[in-house]
């Protein structure tokens, strides 16, 4: 728990120093792009910004496998509303009804996690990418 702590306190500050000095990428509302682990992006022209943090839990059905239910993976992000001095924590999911979160007057997306979940492979986490949406 002290070793997650400390990974998002690197990564928060990280984030923090980059988008003051304008090097944070852009994404525009309404339009899906691709967040890496660990990357962030600012939304145009709304001034929030978020972090991809870490993948909690992938149980998705491997994509050579015939699975009863497609399972979930959820991925936590860091998010900084527009003009907000404070982030906020946030997880969403890949099983629907828990891919979607209303933050003040947007809402974010997961639309798909890539890679899929391959049997008898082992996941590199540093692969992870979420496509999102802002609206």
């Amino acid at each position: 728990m002290k070793i997650q702590t400390l990974i998002c306190g690197v990564l928060l500050l990280s984030f923090a120093a980059q988008a003051q000095t304008g090097f944070a990428p852009s994404a525009t509302l309404n339009k899906p792009f691709i967040l890496g682990l660990s990357e962030q992006i600012a939304v145009k022209p709304s001034g929030a910004r978020v972090l991809f943090v870490q993948v909690l839990k992938d149980s998705r059905c491997p994509i050579n496998a015939k699975c009863i239910t497609a399972g979930d993976a959820e991925l936590q992000f860091l998010f900084w509303g527009p003009r907000a001095s404070k982030s906020q924590m946030i997880s969403l999911h890949t099983m629907s009804g828990k891919n979607k979160i209303k933050l003040g007057n947007l809402s974010i997306t997961l639309i798909e996690v890539q890679p899929g979940k391959v049997a008898g492979a082992m996941m590199k986490t540093l692969k992870y990418k979420a496509k999102l949406k802002f609206m």
